[in-house]
């Protein structure tokens, strides 16, 4: 049985920089397929699938002025896709708004990224290794006997957390 927790982080300044480079990549990612999507639908072309639409984004990885995103931990952009497939999924399902997703904002309130669980680890003290970003402090100890399934770093106001289920 996976129970969730959330414990505050406590970036140093390059950490936290990071942190919102990850956040802005994941927007980027969700947005940019909302846009293909939006294209293909408005010209009758069939939708792309979580795999194309990850394949979609390497690609975009390797072309000239995107460098940027390979800086950055590759599992934030493909959750992004697997992110936009499932809100399209769920679009499906409600009446009326039929394949209807909306565009990310960098003002929405609260935003996150998510954290490959196998490069996530809790460390000895009130530490955790995020993939790409270095140990992290943490308000409280996380257990390292257990893996984090499905970490996200989540950024609410001023303040970064670490979600994650044991």
């Amino acid at each position: 049985m996976l129970r969730g927790q959330t414990v505050l982080l406590y970036p140093t300044e390059e950490q936290e920089m990071m942190f919102r480079k990850c956040l802005g990549l994941a927007r980027f990612s969700y947005n940019y397929l909302k846009t293909i999507d939006d294209d293909r639908v408005r010209n009758g072309i069939k939708r792309l699938t979580y795999k194309e639409m990850a394949k979609e984004l390497v690609e975009l990885k390797q072309t000239e002025g995107y460098e940027w995103m390979k800086e950055l931990p590759s599992d934030v952009h493909k959750q992004a896709a697997l992110d936009f497939a499932q809100a399209k999924a769920r679009s499906k399902k409600q009446v009326g708004h039929q394949g209807q997703t909306r565009y990310k904002s960098k003002k929405d309130s609260e935003q996150s990224f998510y954290c490959e669980y196998r490069k996530t680890k809790a460390i000895k003290g009130k530490k955790v290794y995020i993939s790409k970003i270095g140990e992290v402090k943490t308000s409280r100890q996380i257990p390292r006997s257990v893996g984090l399934h499905n970490p996200r770093v989540i950024r609410k106001g001023n303040k970064w957390y670490l979600s994650f289920g044991i």
